[in-house]
């Protein structure tokens, strides 16, 4: 599922990292990335900081949604979406 610039998976995020002539996108597990609120935006980054993706609460519908439920799933140590209960 895609929110705005994030691409979602049941095991983890894909983000990017993105240079003047180049652009990588890379896979993370929810354990390795942290999520934090900035200028009305939702951003998920890796530990290093040098991926990222994000997703605006005005024009991306449900981010807020996926940021209380990512919050959740990392709080419990869960490891999939699918973890989580009902």
């Amino acid at each position: 599922m895609n929110i705005g610039a994030i691409k979602f998976d049941n095991n983890g995020v894909f983000l990017s990292k993105e240079g003047w002539l180049f652009s990588d996108k890379k896979f993370f597990t929810w354990d390795s990335v942290m999520t934090y609120d900035d200028n009305g935006s939702f951003i998920i980054k890796d530990s290093t900081g040098k991926y990222s993706a994000s997703a605006s609460y005005m024009t991306d519908m449900n981010a807020y949604i996926f940021h209380v439920i990512v919050d959740k799933l990392r709080e419990n140590g869960f490891a999939k979406f699918s973890d989580l209960p009902a």
